[in-house]
């Protein structure tokens, strides 16, 4: 599953999604929009949250195969 199937899922907002894996800062929202969009690659610390948070429906795996088929 990718994160914007799981965000979609869950009827979350990118706000929302960002809240739910603890991100903060002033944008949190834009940082997950381009994890969803795979333009940008979340670190290792924070793809294990995502896949913890997720309850491994979303793993790492997922994450670099969506950004590999948006970049083909």
């Amino acid at each position: 599953m990718t994160l914007e199937e799981f965000r979609e899922e869950k009827k979350f907002s990118y706000n929302d999604l960002a809240h739910f894996f603890g991100i903060n800062g002033i944008t949190p929202g834009t940082n997950v929009y381009r994890y969803c969009k795979s333009q940008r690659i979340p670190n290792v610390k924070m793809m294990e949250v995502i896949k913890t948070k997720t309850e491994g429906k979303v793993t790492p795996n997922d994450i670099y195969e969506a950004a590999w088929k948006k970049n083909i």
